[in-house]
């Protein structure tokens, strides 16, 4: 999506079909919340307000912010907002990992009509949270450069899913799960390639 280019008669229209998707995944995903993991307003320290956050364009985080969503920062200290090129080269892409009522996933904002498919990729908060001296996050996201990328496939070729590696010539992401290991998700010719990482 590409909010900043909307007009501003459309805007309205968008924020309220991106008001009703943030509701389907919710009623989709309905899950108990588990007893002993806080809910996302005792934990200010790792939720924060899309509003509070500079490298966010004030189109993006109040629709973030109307939609419910929180940010969380990951326990390693990652901002989980990650900006780069993620569909081609030379288009500025913004992506974010979004937490809406315990429920958490990956919301990308394309910079222009480059783009790949929503990764689809809820997974709970109660699954992601660990008490140790504190409560701490353990999903990250970060830029993947084509070296980094590259490093990983060289390393382990019987991990990645794809025969040959395509011209590596914009960002990948990095999906994270600290402590457990990683994945590097590539948006090639409007799909994704899922592609091993640390382990």
């Amino acid at each position: 999506m590409r909010i900043e280019a909307l007009p501003p008669e459309i805007y309205a229209e968008f924020l309220a079909w991106e008001q009703g998707r943030a509701a389907e995944r919710r009623a989709r995903l309905k899950l108990p919340r588990t007893p002993w993991v806080p809910a996302a307003e005792d934990l200010p320290e790792i939720y924060r307000s899309p509003l509070s956050l500079p490298e966010l364009p004030a189109e993006i985080a109040s629709s973030l912010e109307q939609s419910g969503c929180l940010i969380p920062r990951a326990h390693s200290g990652h901002s989980n907002v990650v900006v780069g090129e993620f569909a081609t080269a030379g288009q500025q892409d913004i992506v974010v990992i979004c937490s809406v009522d315990g429920v958490s996933h990956i919301e990308i904002f394309w910079g222009g009509d480059a783009s790949c498919p929503d990764l689809n990729n809820d997974s709970p908060d109660w699954g992601l949270l660990y008490e140790a001296a504190e409560w701490e996050y353990y999903w990250a996201i970060s830029i993947a450069d084509p070296a980094h990328i590259r490093q990983y496939y060289d390393k382990y070729p019987e991990k990645c899913l794809v025969d040959d590696l395509p011209l590596l010539d914009h960002d990948g992401l990095e999906d994270i799960i600290e402590e457990k290991g990683s994945s590097n998700l590539y948006c090639h010719e409007g799909r994704w390639l899922h592609l091993c990482g640390g382990d």
